[in-house]
């Protein structure tokens, strides 16, 4: 993936709104603080906007598909702190 940089303003209550989130999750950077906001963001409101064609190759691919049984996903791909996190986040309705 590629890596853009960006230089923005932000105000205090922002500034401190991203100081709290780095100091709950332990991230050692703003930075780090910066990318949790931002995918908990889009798995909280972009999800639901599914385009109907990816729906449609999803359906096609359950269709057809040859699948491998997992019994925790999150723990098979490396998932389970951040997975637990948002979860966590969409029971509180984000």
């Amino acid at each position: 993936m590629k890596t853009i940089k960006m230089n923005f303003e932000l105000n205090e209550e922002e500034n401190r709104v991203i100081g709290i989130v780095k100091a709950q999750h332990g991230f050692s950077n703003k930075n780090k603080a910066l990318e949790f906001i931002i995918r908990d963001f889009g798995a909280c409101r972009l999800e639901p906007q599914l385009r109907p064609k990816f729906v449609e190759e999803i359906e096609e691919v359950r269709k057809n598909g040859k699948f491998v049984k997992v019994d925790d996903f999150a723990r098979e791909f490396g998932l389970k702190k951040w997975f637990s996190v948002s979860i966590r986040n969409r029971r509180k309705g984000c």
